[in-house]
């Protein structure tokens, strides 16, 4: 079997039903007895890609995008595509070399369909194809699949690492200024010295709003007694590190339109001591 046929098929691993429609044009493709087999994979993998399409970029989410030309009768691939790499993300918050790339995805993409579109209307002409030019076209046209499915998922990588990293630039800064009330519970004067070992990710993104989780640290200092008491050493003070969770949401139109929630700061270590 050719390793390509495995690894355009892990294009379609997550949906039970793509799985499936791609063996069945593979199988249809390796029929040796039936005279029109190329033309049968051609339209059945077509027809998988065309579903594929539809079912990660339905049109109802499509259309509720802020990049959506309202004025459309119908979602086209272009804008399926954009909508895999770039959700709801509007074109201020995408670097315009990315939406060059949304379109060089779609345009070769196009391409690959073209070539398959072409064999789905059997005549003399398109069941006299070869084996030998036929297995190469096989080959070839799942390449360019795979090809332009890793283009996708390539910018959209670099979409959501633009984004984290904008959103990463000031959060240190943020995240001090929403930490919660248990901090100041364990001490006569709690102090917030930093925020340490900020990890985000991105967890959703819809029509309106970029969702995001992340976890870090917090350094504390805790002072037991009034300055006072410090001077003559009735008191004291001790440095803690917490570690926290954290929610945040942002426009997906301005990063920099955040709201903050702090999820979870655990300071058991400091009872456990």
């Amino acid at each position: 079997m050719y390793p390509i046929v495995f690894e355009v098929k892990h294009i379609f691993k997550d949906d039970g039903f793509h799985s499936k429609l791609f063996d069945a044009a593979v199988a249809n493709y390796f029929d040796l007895n039936n005279p029109i087999r190329f033309n049968n994979f051609c339209y059945a993998l077509r027809e998988l890609i065309r579903e594929k399409l539809i079912t990660t970029s339905p049109d109802d989410e499509v259309k509720k995008c802020v990049w959506y030309d309202k004025n459309q009768k119908n979602v086209t691939r272009v804008d399926r595509i954009r909508f895999l790499i770039m959700n709801g993300l509007s074109n201020d918050v995408v670097d315009a070399e990315m939406i060059k790339q949304v379109l060089v995805s779609s345009n070769k993409l196009k391409k690959h369909i073209n070539t398959l579109s072409k064999y789905t209307h059997i005549t003399q002409k398109s069941i006299q194809i070869d084996f030998y030019d036929g297995d190469k076209l096989f080959e070839d046209v799942l390449k360019q699949i795979k090809e332009c499915f890793e283009l996708i998922e390539k910018v959209r990588k670099q979409v959501l690492d633009q984004i984290i990293d904008e959103a990463q630039n000031d959060i240190e800064d943020a995240l001090i200024v929403e930490l919660p009330s248990e901090i100041e519970e364990l001490s006569t004067h709690s102090t917030i010295d930093s925020v340490i070992d900020v990890s985000i990710s991105i967890e959703n993104i819809d029509c309106n709003s970029i969702h995001f989780t992340g976890s870090g640290s917090v350094e504390v200092e805790l002072q037991y007694g009034s300055n006072s008491d410090l001077r003559n050493d009735n008191g004291a003070t001790d440095n803690k590190n917490f570690p926290f969770k954290f929610k945040f949401t942002t426009s997906v139109e301005n990063l920099s339109d955040r709201e903050y929630c702090i999820d979870e700061i655990d300071t058991s270590s400091y009872y456990e001591d």
